[in-house]
């Protein structure tokens, strides 16, 4: 990886406290909890739709993440499997994840904490080669403006930087020690024979990943790009954070279980959002089925106990069976009035409605006659806040 020697910092003391992951999921009739796994992706009521609470401390990245900005922060799981489509999640000692984002206004920043497991790390990769996706990667897919759409040649009808698959590669470290060298891959040019591997590592200002024993702490900062950037000006693209903003975004983990066979080869593909089985490897070129992400400030109404009022909104199935899809809504939410609308990806209004004297837990059946496969946007207005969830039929 470049010719460089890693970095060690020595006699890091690294402490983790017990992880309890505390799951909270409603289950239809006759589904089945799996020993040593999550549900499969058809049994997961997931929501794409996040949100980053701005820091008001910027955290000191050293692959601890024990700062204290971080405790305002909800963790997201990465537990949609992607590669192989359909089939049950790996074991956690095989693998497991889950991650945080906060963004700052201070830095024009975004900061992000993984914590990872994997029973065997993959690694080797040499730069500029295009085989990186067969090593263990950590993948961050964004669309500053989420406008979706094609993102992987500059052509007439679209930019490769109209989205960003970074994929972040790393020489695993030492138990105990920590890394900070990385190379960030992504494809550019004008086509397949004019191509090329640039390394984004100039988008992530830091990184430090610490390992102990199979558990990683993945911390880094990212700067944003807009879809005019140009590799030879960077600074050109630069994207002013601001509250407010949604962007798209998910994250996805690469991981071979094994090292030593020739050629190597991804073994599973692990994502943060649902994604249909014709789309299980579309991320890298297409940004339509990205999650959402709202950049909010600290004591914004949404930014209040933002963890509880986010989770308080639930939609289901998801994806869609027939034209029917369920809204519950937390007695949290003030507010008695409801305004939904559902929204195409091109921001076509399929459906509004306004529900009035809600109560304090509220269920309602949302009827969506004539809609064919695709994602689709639900859009809740309560009160002064404003929820935006992705589900797909």
């Amino acid at each position: 990886m470049h010719d460089k020697k890693l970095k060690i910092r020595t006699s890091l003391p690294l402490i983790f406290a017990c992880t309890v992951f505390i799951i909270i999921a409603m289950f239809q009739p006759g589904m089945e909890v799996r020993a040593g796994n999550l549900l499969s992706p058809a049994d997961i009521l997931h929501s794409d739709s996040l949100e980053a609470v701005e820091a008001t401390i910027i955290p000191v990245i050293d692959g601890l993440g024990d700062d204290a900005c971080w405790e305002s922060a909800s963790w997201f799981p990465i537990d949609q499997m992607w590669i192989t489509w359909g089939e049950p999640l790996l074991p956690f000692d095989d693998f497991k994840g889950e991650f945080k984002v906060m963004w700052s206004s201070e830095t024009n920043e975004m900061y992000f904490l993984v914590r990872t497991t994997d029973d065997v790390f993959v690694d080797g990769y040499v730069w500029p080669d295009g085989k990186y996706p067969n090593y263990d990667i950590l993948e961050i897919f964004i669309d500053e403006d989420y406008s979706g759409g094609l993102h992987i040649f500059d052509t007439e009808s679209s930019l490769a930087a109209n989205a960003f698959s970074y994929h972040i590669v790393i020489d695993e470290p030492d138990d105990g020690d920590f890394t900070d060298l990385m190379v960030v891959c992504d494809i550019a040019g004008t086509s397949w024979g004019n191509s090329t591997i640039p390394d984004y590592a100039g988008h992530f200002p830091e990184l430090a990943v610490s390992r102990e024993g199979r558990d990683y702490i993945w911390e880094f900062s990212m700067i944003v790009h807009n879809d005019s950037y140009d590799h030879s000006d960077p600074t050109a693209s630069l994207v002013e954070l601001s509250a407010g903003k949604i962007m798209g975004l998910s994250m996805a983990y690469c991981d071979n279980d094994d090292p030593d066979e020739l050629p190597l080869s991804r073994d599973n593909f692990i994502g943060s959002v649902y994604v249909s089985e014709e789309a299980y490897n579309d991320h890298w070129r297409n940004a339509d089925g990205y999650g959402t992400l709202t950049l909010i400030e600290e004591g914004d109404p949404v930014a209040i106990n933002h963890q509880d009022l986010s989770s308080g909104i639930v939609i289901y199935p998801n994806p869609m069976i027939d034209n029917n899809i369920q809204l519950s809504m937390s007695s949290e939410l003030p507010g008695n009035q409801v305004v939904v609308r559902v929204l195409s990806m091109n921001s076509q209004v399929l459906y509004s409605k306004v529900f009035e004297n809600r109560q304090a837990q509220f269920s309602q059946q949302i009827v969506l006659e004539g809609i064919g496969p695709g994602i689709y946007l639900m859009e809740i207005a309560i009160a002064d806040q404003r929820f935006v969830r992705k589900f797909t039929k």
